[in-house]
């Protein structure tokens, strides 16, 4: 047996040596069922994989998870964590989303073996540690909490970083160095915030970067050289902000862009030269904005 699935039953409690005599076991499945308080040690010894979503778990005992290298606690409603969960030194996973928690404590911070960190759908108005000995991560959720700001430091050093998601907070601007040093992200999401300005030279390391979502903020201005740097970006969205002037050479720099999507913004014209240089565009949405008039040049570079 390498996967054993218990999804929606009533259980209550996981014995131990519940899962012994099973070698090969590598993924439980015990989502969407009444386990509320487990204690048992070791209880997934031998488990490689183990996911007790959309349970009713309160309390984290890290006793319980010893030896658990992936770890998906999903929807409960755990509010803290304990300060020897450092003791899982197997742990490369750690899912959090849709729980209470208020704050990253910083003893997870300790965790360096961890490669992937979801914090998403929690309520945190704040990050108040930096991930940046954490440098084996390439994964960081933290969207839909309540964040109105991330330190500067808060991602230093993550050089093997590849998805961070901040959408669904409440930041309104960015510290000028904090993407800097994250050559490895590939995906960079911050749609559904407050964001109304986007200073030129914020993305100027993201060499590898290849989608970044903005998408149901409040931009209103693209400042020329904004987007410099991301050299294999092919997908920006910029959809549903209230964009009303783009400045010429706003986007230079994007020389791999395939799609821009800039639907239901304000725009009223195009700038002569906003494009140069974009032959290798493939999609450009400007649906759902006020264009009064396309003067010839307008989307000049866009073969």
């Amino acid at each position: 047996l390498l996967d054993q699935y218990a999804v929606a039953n009533q259980l209550r409690d996981v014995e131990a040596n519940a899962f012994r005599g099973l070698p090969q076991l590598a993924f439980v499945k015990l989502a969407k069922n009444s386990l509320a308080n487990l204690s048992t040690p070791s209880a997934f010894s031998g488990t490689v994989s183990v996911e007790l979503s959309d349970n009713k778990l309160d309390v984290f005992r890290t006793s319980v998870y010893r030896g658990v290298k992936v770890l998906n606690l999903y929807y409960n409603s755990l509010s803290w964590l304990p300060a020897d969960i450092v003791e899982l030194t197997e742990l490369v996973g750690l899912f959090l989303k849709g729980n209470a928690l208020k704050t990253i404590d910083p003893v997870v911070l300790r965790m360096t073996n961890l490669r992937e960190i979801d914090f998403g759908l929690n309520q945190m108005d704040t990050v108040r540690c930096s991930f940046r000995n954490m440098t084996q991560l390439t994964y960081i959720d933290l969207m839909e909490n309540r964040l109105r700001e991330v330190p500067a430091d808060t991602f230093r050093s993550l050089h093997h970083l590849r998805k961070l998601t901040l959408q669904g907070n409440r930041l309104v601007e960015f510290d000028q160095q904090l993407f800097r040093g994250l050559v490895s992200l590939e995906e960079l999401h911050l749609e559904s915030n407050l964001v109304d300005g986007l200073q030129p030279g914020l993305f100027s390391d993201l060499q590898s970067l290849r989608l970044l979502s903005l998408f149901s903020n409040q931009l209103r201005v693209l400042k020329s050289d904004t987007f410099q740097g991301l050299v294999k970006a092919e997908d920006l969205l910029l959809q549903q902000n209230s964009i009303a002037e783009i400045e010429p050479h706003a986007f230079r720099g994007l020389s791999g862009l395939k799609r821009l999507d800039l639907r239901s913004n304000t725009l009223k014209r195009v700038c002569n030269g906003s494009f140069d240089g974009h032959g290798q565009l493939e999609e450009l949405d400007v649906r759902f904005n006020v264009l009064e008039h396309v003067a010839a040049g307008d989307f000049a570079g866009l073969d």
